[in-house]
């Protein structure tokens, strides 16, 4: 029974507790503190009770202030000794130290050549900029010059023109005064006789020349001096009225026989049929072919073309040569032995 009673209870360790010490005489509260504004915030305030001696009470022991000792001095901070820089060229072998100094004096020639280029080309602007302003100004100053020169011919005719003015106004008024007294100098017969002005003589133009045949009459005039074409200009103008009267009548159409060989250009089957290389071109291209006048056509394509013109053709090839060169067979007594022909293969 006891055993049984015994099992039924359950071990257990209550939970650890925090020990807090609380300080004596301490208490807390809290004070609302108000702001402007409407705002205002809670103070946390804490209250220390204070335990005042009295008189009669015995004086706590005071406590000995402990004397300062004096602050060690600090040790000496140790001075640093300077480093000195290593070489720049200390893991450096030879080659690469000449390699950069060549790299450097390089640089450095590169840079005093961009420096004079750059110079010269400056120099060059300034040049140029002054050579247009010197340009400007001088076609400012001509042209200054030009209208002055100007302005003083049209001073200059005007001028003229008006003293021109004033000398015909005089002259006219003073011509019947003239007028007047010479008629009074003449006398009374000589008054009746009037000068009639000489009738300016016909000038004589080359078309009457040209309605004619050239002859020597026609060829010399009244003083016997030579006028006139000469004879190459009036062959030359017979000949220009030749051409142009074949060029206006109606071109009379001419069938001709082409001998066409197994290739031919389109000129020169316009040359054998007398057309133009224009019009073959033209009817190539109603035929939809783009072709110029060197280009090479056959001759199947070459006779199309001459039939549709209005041309016959005639064919021929290489292998026409040979025709007639053996007309007959010869007789055996003509026939001669000959060497037994031998073809070496390989």
């Amino acid at each position: 029974m006891s055993d049984k009673e015994t099992d039924d209870k359950k071990l257990s360790v209550s939970p650890k507790k925090t020990l807090t010490l609380r300080p004596g005489g301490l208490s807390q509260g809290t004070v609302r503190q108000s702001f402007s504004h409407g705002r205002t915030k809670q103070v946390v305030v804490e209250t220390r009770k204070r335990r005042i001696n009295k008189p009669t009470d015995a004086k706590p022991a005071v406590a000995e202030q402990p004397v300062q000792q004096p602050a060690p001095k600090p040790a000496p901070t140790p001075v640093a000794k300077p480093v000195e820089p290593e070489a720049p060229h200390a893991n450096l072998s030879q080659e690469e130290i000449e390699a950069r100094r060549r790299a450097l004096e390089e640089a450095t020639a590169r840079d005093a050549e961009d420096k004079k280029r750059r110079d010269e080309e400056s120099n060059k602007r300034a040049e140029e900029l002054a050579k247009r302003l010197a340009e400007r100004e001088e076609t400012e100053r001509r042209r200054a010059e030009e209208e002055e020169r100007r302005a003083a011919e049209e001073a200059e005719q005007q001028r003229e023109e008006a003293a021109a003015a004033r000398r015909g106004s005089e002259e006219a008024a003073a011509a019947p005064a003239r007028e007047d007294a010479k008629a009074k100098e003449l006398k009374p017969f000589e008054r009746k006789r009037t000068v009639e002005p000489e009738k300016p003589a016909r000038p004589k133009t080359g078309d009457d020349r040209r309605r004619t045949k050239l002859t020597l009459t026609n060829a010399l005039d009244e003083d016997g001096n030579a006028r006139g074409p000469s004879l190459a200009a009036m062959r030359r103008r017979q000949e220009k009225a030749r051409r142009a009267a074949m060029q206006s009548g109606p071109r009379e159409k001419i069938a001709r026989e082409v001998i066409l060989p197994e290739t031919i250009t389109l000129q020169e089957l316009a040359s054998r049929m007398s057309e133009r290389s224009v019009d073959v071109i033209k009817y190539l291209m109603q035929q939809g072919q783009m072709m110029k006048p060197g280009d090479v056509i056959d001759a199947d394509t070459a006779e199309l073309i001459a039939n549709d013109m209005g041309h016959t053709v005639k064919r021929v090839s290489e292998a026409d040569v040979e025709v007639g060169l053996f007309t007959g067979e010869d007789g055996a007594a003509e026939l001669k032995p000959r060497p037994p022909v031998v073809t070496i293969m390989g």
